[in-house]
């Protein structure tokens, strides 16, 4: 099993849109997982679970374990999110390993590839899903701000002697100057850790959201589609 995290700690960077087309196009051809560890819920409430009864709250709160809270949409299971977890960290606080609990949950599952659409905050949930990965993505849009947001995932990364796998350029719009400048600027740095393939900006994606589907299942001729097609070939190679 292997284990795939998409982080940025910066929002708006394309981070749940990565992480439901590259777990919808896996699901094609492998047993695929896809956990929703953000507790804004974005990727459950793109796949239409938003009102499931158990989340992964339940599991860190209650332990229930993540078999019983997982759901299937299509060929893709997904561990949905809520709200609930807003106040996880305080109330979980003394318990033992708790940054080991999603990892250790894992474990016990049988899947090809597992997903995990991170929060963008430093929580306890974010933790454990670094601690569970094996390769580490990090989406970031060419904008100013964009490499500050890839620095802060390195910074924490190395916090748990970690090491941030991949960088994937997203909402990329080759008309705007800066994206060429920030690009620029993020391959000195780190040309080693970048993905050939950039996911261009496009408003299609947001009437995949609208219509709760992958955007790879929703529009599949779409150039952006094919572009994410292209991420998983690169990331079934390196992982």
């Amino acid at each position: 099993m292997k284990v795939i995290a998409i982080c940025n700690l910066k929002g708006g960077v394309g981070k749940t849109q990565t992480s439901v087309n590259i777990a919808a196009l896996l699901s094609e051809k492998h047993k695929t997982l896809l956990v929703d560890a953000d507790k804004q819920a974005n990727s459950t409430t793109q796949l239409g679970l938003i009102n499931s009864k158990l989340t992964l709250n339940d599991f860190y709160e209650h332990s229930i374990s993540l078999e019983k809270i997982t759901q299937t949409v299509g060929k893709l299971d997904v561990i949905p999110n809520s709200l609930k977890s807003f106040m996880l960290d305080m109330r979980t606080a003394g318990v033992f390993r708790r940054e080991y609990k999603l990892s250790d949950g894992l474990a016990k599952l049988d899947y090809d590839y597992v997903v995990i659409d991170c929060s963008t905050a430093l929580d306890v949930v974010t933790a454990g899903a670094l601690l569970a990965a094996d390769m580490i993505i990090c989406p970031t849009s060419p904008e100013p701000h964009g490499a500050l947001g890839v620095t802060q995932v390195v910074q924490v990364c190395k916090m748990y002697d970690l090491e941030l796998d991949k960088i994937l350029f997203t909402k990329v719009d080759g008309r705007y100057k800066v994206h060429s400048e920030v690009m620029a600027e993020l391959y000195d740095d780190y040309e080693n850790k970048l993905f050939e393939t950039h996911i261009s900006q496009s408003a299609v994606v947001n009437v995949s959201v609208v219509d709760q589907l992958p955007l790879v299942f929703h529009s599949p001729e779409h150039k952006v589609s094919k572009q994410y097609k292209e991420l998983v070939k690169e990331i079934i190679e390196e992982i």
